[in-house]
C-alpha cells in the first residue's frame, strides 16, 4: 500500500521532488564526465533531503522493500566498520568509511526516500543513457582512432567504464525485451544497448566480455523462449559480434589471456596479491587490518611477495580485500549482503516476473559478484554510485508496475 502521508506531502510541494530529481540526475549522470559538478549536485540534494526530512516531521517515506534493503546494507556496513577497533589510524579509517561508504550510499537513500514518481525516475534514466552513450563512444574513438591501448571514456580508469557497461548492457536489454516499459524509454534503452556493445570493444577489457556473457543467459532465455523470431534475430546479432571478435587477432589474443595464470603479468600479480590478502587475514582473522589499510600493510608490513612486480595498490578482488581489511566479522556481513541481494531479487523475479527484480539481480550479479572477482568494485566511486542508483531505481519502479499486468502506457 502506498504511503498516503508521502503522497500528500509531495502533492503539497511537487517542486521539491522535481528539484530533487534534477539534482540526483546531475549527480548520477555526471559522475564520470564532471566529478566536481556531480559531487556538488549530490551535496545539494543531501541538504535538500535534510530540509524535507525536517519539514515532513523527521520522517523518511520509504516503501517496505527500500526499508528492508537499507537495513541489510547497514548490517554489512556495521560489520565492516568493526575493523576500526584494533587499528591505530582510527581517524583515517573513520573518514574513509564516512566519505566513501556512507556518502556513496546516499544516492540510494535519496532516490528511495524522495523520488516516487515513475515519470521522474525514467527521465533520469533516459538522460543517464545519453551521457553513458557518449562515454562509451568516446572510449571507441580513443581506441580505434587515437589508437590508445584501451579506451577510457571520460574518466581515467577504463575498469570503471567496463564495470558500468556490464550493468547497463543487461538493464538496456531487459527494458527493450519487457512489455512493462513505455516506448519512449525503450528508445533510450536501445541507445544504451548499442553503446554498451560498442564500449565493450572500445575498452578492450577481458572481464567485461566474460561477465556480460555469463549474465546474458538469465534474461535472454526468459524473454526469447516463446519467440522464435526474436530468438533468431538475437542469435544472428550474437554470431556477428562473435565473428567480429574472432576475426580480430588483437581481440583473440587479449581474450585468450583471461585464464592465463602463468605468463600473463596482470593475472599472475593478482594471484600474488590474493595470497598476500590471505596472509593478512591469517594474522588478523577477527577484525582485519582495517578499512582502506590494505595498501599500507601490503607495502610496509612485509606482505608483498617479491614475485608481484606491479606494486598493486589494492587486492583486485571484492572478496580478498574485504577479508583482509575487515576480518571474519566484516566478511560475514559482506556474504549476508550478497546473499540477500541475489536470493531475494531472484526469488521474487521467478515468482512474480517483475522486470525490476531482474534488473536488480543482473546489475548486482554483474558488478559486485562476477566483476568483483578480479576488481574491487565496492571501492570504485562512479561504479558504486551507478549501482546504488540502479538498485534504488528498480525498487521504486517496482512499486509502479502491477505484477502480472502490462503497464498502462
Amino acid at each position: 500500500m502506498k504511503n498516503e502521508a508521502n503522497v500528500a506531502f509531495y502533492n503539497a510541494s511537487p517542486k521539491y521532488e522535481i528539484l530533487m530529481a534534477v539534482l540526483i540526475g546531475l549527480g548520477i549522470c555526471l559522475t564520470r564526465l564532471a566529478t566536481a559538478v556531480s559531487q556538488i549536485a549530490l551535496a545539494m540534494a543531501t541538504m535538500l533531503a535534510v530540509y524535507l526530512w525536517w519539514k515532513n516531521g523527521k520522517r523518511l517515506n520509504l516503501n517496505e522493500a527500500a526499508r528492508q534493503y537499507i537495513k541489510v546494507v547497514c548490517i554489512w556496513f556495521i560489520a565492516s566498520f568493526v575493523s576500526i577497533i584494533d587499528v591505530d589510524n582510527k581517524t583515517v579509517v573513520f573518514n574513509y568509511f564516512l566519505g566513501d561508504w556512507i556518502w556513496r550510499f546516499m544516492v540510494f537513500v535519496l532516490v528511495v526516500a524522495f523520488i516516487h514518481r515513475r515519470e521522474y525516475l525514467l527521465k533520469i534514466l533516459a538522460v543517464f543513457f545519453c551521457i553513458f552513450s557518449i562515454d562509451c563512444l568516446t572510449a571507441c574513438y580513443q581506441f580505434f582512432v587515437l589508437h590508445w591501448q584501451r579506451g577510457r571514456g571520460f574518466h581515467g580508469d577504463y575498469l570503471d567504464l567496463t564495470a558500468i557497461i556490464c550493468m547497463v548492457l543487461a538493464m538496456s536489454a531487459i527494458i527493450l525485451l519487457d512489455s512493462h516499459f513505455e516506448k519512449n524509454i525503450k528508445r533510450f534503452a536501445f541507445l544504451g544497448l548499442f553503446s554498451s556493445i560498442a564500449g565493450l570493444f572500445g575498452c578492450f577489457g577481458r572481464g567485461a566480455f566474460l561477465v556480460s556473457a555469463l549474465v546474458a543467459p538469465f534474461y535472454l532465455y526468459y524473454y526469447l523462449r516463446n519467440s522464435k523470431k526474436m530468438a533468431a534475430i538475437i542469435l544472428i546479432i550474437l554470431c556477428l559480434l562473435g565473428g567480429s571478435v574472432l576475426s580480430s587477432p588483437k581481440y583473440v589474443e587479449r581474450l585468450s589471456t583471461t585464464l592465463n595464470t602463468t605468463t600473463n603479468r596482470s593475472n599472475v600479480d593478482r594471484i600474488w596479491a590474493w595470497k598476500a590478502s590471505w596472509d593478512m587475514f591469517k594474522d588478523y582473522p577477527v577484525n582485519g587490518v582495517g578499512l582502506n589499510n590494505w595498501g599500507w600493510y601490503y607495502r610496509n608490513a612485509g606482505y608483498k611477495y617479491d614475485e608481484e612486480k606491479q606494486n598493486l595498490p589494492h587486492a583486485h578482488s571484492n572478496y580478498m580485500q574485504p577479508l583482509a581489511e575487515t576480518g571474519i566479522i566484516g566478511f560475514f556481513g559482506l556474504l549476508y549482503f550478497y546473499g540477500f541481494s541475489l536470493i531475494i531479487s531472484f526469488r521474487r523475479w521467478i515468482k512474480q516476473h517483475s522486470p525490476s527484480d531482474l534488473i536488480f539481480f543482473t546489475a548486482f550479479l554483474s558488478v559486485m559478484v562476477l566483476f568483483g572477482f578480479f576488481q574491487p568494485t565496492y571501492r570504485l566511486s562512479s561504479v558504486l554510485r551507478v549501482l546504488w542508483f540502479i538498485l534504488a531505481l528498480t525498487i521504486q519502479l517496482r512499486e509502479g508496475i502491477s505484477i502480472g499486468e502490462k503497464y498502462e502506457k
